[in-house]
């Protein structure tokens, strides 16, 4: 009988965790989906895209992006640096090398395709608009943090 009631209970605790865990990923999917949707809109505003403009230069970014976050999740370093060896520690500095020799030709594919779609100024000025936006959510990530800190106490 008490096994039973354990094997119940922590079969009880293991669905409420994966529960909780798929709401968690569905309401990070939404986050993900939002800010997605906010990046778009404030690209598209700072490089004053024109509608053909932004038109072939969404689907170029997004293809880019898929392309880039393949390329930065096939090398991952699957040791603790602590139990590698120096063979090891060897081929990881090669694979890192490869990986951002990798990065560079993305990077170089994709100017190349958005200068067939962007003058060079827009494309020049695409780097700080991007660099501009990563502050911004930032900046509006801790206003968020101090609000639920204040909320606490």
């Amino acid at each position: 009988m008490k096994k039973l009631f354990l094997i119940l209970t922590v079969l009880f605790f293991s669905a409420s965790l994966l529960q909780a865990q798929s709401k968690k990923n569905a309401k990070n999917g939404k986050k993900r989906e939002k800010i997605a949707a906010m990046r778009t809109a404030f690209i598209t505003e700072k490089l004053e895209l024109t509608e053909a403009e932004a038109e072939k230069f969404w689907p170029i970014t997004n293809q880019y992006h898929v392309k880039r976050k393949a390329v930065n999740n096939s090398y991952k370093q699957d040791k603790s640096l602590e139990s590698m060896t120096d063979e090891e520690a060897e081929a990881l500095i090669n694979d890192h090398i490869a990986k951002e020799q990798q990065l560079l030709d993305l990077k170089k594919d994709y100017i190349r395709q958005l200068k067939s779609v962007l003058p060079a100024k827009k494309i020049v000025k695409l780097k700080r608009v991007n660099r501009q936006f990563k502050k911004e959510i930032l900046k509006r990530s801790g206003k968020r943090k101090e609000k639920r800190k204040m909320k606490m106490k």
